[in-house]
């Protein structure tokens, strides 16, 4: 997202941190610690996961920047498997879905694609899961749907 693809200023498209990087403009860090997140078929290195509904204060997760949420969902006959899209609604903001541990893609409440793309060979009978890497503020539903929503204009 946001950067340059094509002419004479690709060269000069840069992200990340191409300088120092300083705290109130005085203290310079120098060490860094990173950690990977990894979203595999039925594992994690992420410990913890908690449903919306368990978390202390589910009143104020909508604003508590980048989190994860895990959810799982059932399917019992081998004959409803098909085609299928996800749908958060509005309030999610920004992020990363993934099913069954196949990333499906970035969403981002500017649309226009209001839906994320499941084939059906992702899918199985028994449980499947959906992991969301929300960046922003979390929303409060998530669907399956059987057609794709665009913003309309």
């Amino acid at each position: 997202m946001g950067r340059i693809n094509f002419g004479p200023m690709l060269a000069h498209s840069r992200k990340g941190f191409l300088d120092k990087v300083l705290i109130d403009g005085k203290i310079e860090i120098k060490e860094w610690i990173v950690h990977v997140l990894e979203f595999r078929q039925g594992t994690s290195n992420i410990n913890g996961w908690k449903s919306m509904q368990t978390t202390p204060d589910a009143k104020n997760i909508l604003h508590d920047g980048p989190r994860l949420f895990f959810a799982t969902f059932p399917i019992d006959n081998q004959q409803l498997i098909g085609d299928t899209y996800l749908n958060l609604d509005f309030n999610w903001s920004k992020g990363v879905a993934f099913c069954n541990g196949f990333n499906l893609g970035r969403y981002w409440n500017v649309g226009p694609q209001r839906t994320l793309y499941i084939p059906a060979q992702l899918l199985v009978k028994g449980v499947n899961q959906i992991q969301i890497f929300e960046l922003y503020t979390c929303g409060s539903n998530l669907t399956l749907v059987d057609t794709p929503l665009l913003n309309q204009g």
